[in-house]
């Protein structure tokens, strides 16, 4: 099997986003997110979504260079539509806000809809810790996304639900971390 430095694969994961109508920031943005989640072993939300995402994308289930827009705040709290940009793209801006207003005013808590798959949670935990902030994330997969049986049942019932939390520790390089989900195997892995 071939192996790339990162920043290679990187670069060309975001040329093929790029290519597919991407803004070079975003396209950017995503494909790090990608090979970061290869690197942490989360190979399910790696590199083998861009195939996936260019198909979104041509079909317009992603819609790229879509601005996250606030629909509602106040001084703690935010709405943003993310107006099916890529989930990177809105999580991660939805994580900058919360951090802002938290900074500001002691928490901030901001929702984000119309948007794509976010890919691995941890990272937004990660983006706030590394800012000095405890962070708390969580996916609904749509609301509704019925892509799991319970425990001893045949049929799809449940959204697996993700969850991170995280918080910065003495070592700037090792936060706490805990990103979990109810699923047993993530969907790329099936």
């Amino acid at each position: 099997m071939p192996s790339l430095p990162p920043a290679a694969l990187s670069a060309y994961v975001a040329r093929i986003f790029a290519a597919a109508g991407t803004p070079e920031a975003d396209a950017t943005l995503v494909a790090s997110h990608l090979v970061e989640a290869n690197q942490m072993g989360h190979d399910s939300h790696g590199v083998i979504r861009v195939e996936r995402y260019v198909r979104d994308m041509q079909g317009g289930r992603i819609v790229p260079a879509q601005p996250v827009a606030v629909e509602r705040e106040s001084e703690t709290t935010a709405v943003l539509n993310g107006g099916w940009n890529f989930g990177q793209v809105v999580a991660h801006r939805a994580t900058e806000v919360a951090i802002e207003k938290a900074r500001a005013h002691g928490a901030g808590i901001v929702v984000a809809h119309q948007c794509g798959h976010v890919g691995r949670v941890g990272a937004y935990g990660e983006q706030a810790a590394r800012a000095g902030m405890i962070g708390i994330a969580m996916v609904n997969n749509h609301g509704g996304g019925q892509v799991m049986a319970p425990p001893g049942g045949r049929a799809r019932r449940l959204s697996p639900n993700p969850i991170v939390v995280a918080f910065p520790t003495a070592d700037p390089e090792a936060p706490f971390l805990l990103d979990m989900t109810t699923s047993v195997v993530a969907e790329g892995k099936v």
